[in-house]
């Protein structure tokens, strides 16, 4: 029993960590689209990227700070990054990249050839 109570209220405390909205930048061409996200602190370990029903969602929690440091004053405490965009149809996704360096995701969301622009020729009759 006081293991399960211990379970919810860690649940609690995570569900209480508030959510922050990266800074991101979005970018588009006649070819794909590309996301940037500033992620600092953040391992890859704990990046979550996913791409669903045309959404796509980044989750992120910074690491810990080194243990042996003693807090002298803090203004960031603790919290997760959270951000969803819908993005247009006619995506290729399995195609779609991401990198992640230095704390900066980005990913590459390349177009279907389909939604890419086409010049049609005109046949003479």
């Amino acid at each position: 029993m006081e293991k399960s109570l211990q379970n919810n209220e860690q649940t609690e405390k995570m569900e209480a960590t508030p959510a922050v909205a990266p800074s991101m930048d979005i970018y588009e061409s006649t070819d794909e689209i590309v996301m940037i996200a500033d992620l600092p602190g953040v391992p890859q370990e704990n990046l979550e990227l996913k791409f669903e029903n045309n959404e796509i969602s980044i989750k992120a929690v910074p690491g810990p700070v080194d243990k042996s440091w003693k807090p002298r004053f803090q203004e960031i405490g603790k919290f997760r990054y959270e951000r969803a965009f819908k993005l247009p149809s006619g995506l290729d996704i399995s195609k779609i990249t991401a990198d992640f360096n230095h704390g900066v995701l980005t990913v590459v969301m390349p177009k279907s050839e389909s939604e890419k622009p086409h010049t049609i020729k005109i046949n003479r009759r």
